[in-house]
């Protein structure tokens, strides 16, 4: 019998909602949205309960929550972490926790090594190496991490090590792009962002290879302070969309 998977992710200016039968290679429902800094938190829950209805299910049909944990930005990955949590609680069902950074790196389409970043603004992006696995069939299969994700300045990060025939995707990137060194500069794919088909392909590998979390410790990956407890009154510099990418794509 299938299972129906629920993947969502708040963590970055854009906020995607999936569900769909496990062993699909597309989702049933998809809703993505480029909310800016604030994630659209007032209105995540309604949006999963209008997904769901999409879906011609109840929520008491779900069998497993993914959830993306971060690192992005602090308020829409604390309401995502929240929204998960309370959800696999109530539902009683697994809870799985897939990586931001994860989830670019799929929505990317690229096989091999993988930068994937995220603008942490403040001169300083997150930024996640992995290796994208996908089958004969294009259909994503494992993503594996090859260091641990970090935030500090793109230069910093740049300056490697990095394997050969990496590809460098995410906003991150693409707001910093002046930092790019010319070995590096055809490496760079501009306007990924993450979509629907992303998180959902990071969603079935991760279901598939790894185990649930325990709902009590699944947690935020916030790899820095946030600005008030770093003391940081002064505001970041305004969410503007890549040029690169048409909003109403999923």
């Amino acid at each position: 019998m299938a299972r129906w998977l629920l993947a969502f992710d708040t963590s970055t200016p854009r906020s995607v909602i999936v569900v769909g039968r496990a062993d699909e290679p597309e989702p049933t429902v998809a809703d993505a949205r480029t909310d800016g800094a604030n994630q659209a938190s007032a209105t995540l829950v309604s949006r999963i309960e209008q997904a769901v209805s999409k879906a011609r299910l109840k929520m008491q049909d779900l069998d497993l929550v993914v959830c993306g944990n971060g690192p992005g930005t602090f308020t829409g990955t604390r309401v995502g972490v929240a929204t998960a949590k309370g959800l696999s609680f109530g539902l009683a069902c697994p809870l799985y926790a897939c990586g931001t950074l994860h989830a670019i790196a799929a929505s990317s389409g690229v096989s091999g090594p993988v930068l994937a970043t995220l603008d942490a603004r403040r001169t300083e992006v997150y930024a996640g190496l992995v290796d994208v696995e996908h089958g004969p069939d294009g259909q994503l299969t494992a993503i594996n991490d090859l260091q641990p994700p970090q935030c500090a300045p793109l230069v910093n990060v740049l300056a490697g090590p990095l394997p050969a025939g990496v590809t460098l995707v995410g906003p991150g990137v693409d707001a910093y792009t002046s930092v790019i060194g010319e070995d590096l500069r055809d490496r760079h794919r501009p306007g990924v962002v993450l979509t629907a088909r992303g998180l959902w392909q990071a969603a079935r590998a991760i279901i598939n290879h790894t185990s649930p979390c325990d709902r009590a410790e699944f947690d935020a990956v916030y790899l820095r302070a946030s600005y008030a407890e770093m003391g940081v009154n002064q505001p970041k510099r305004p969410f503007k969309p890549s040029p690169f990418v048409d909003p109403s794509d999923g």
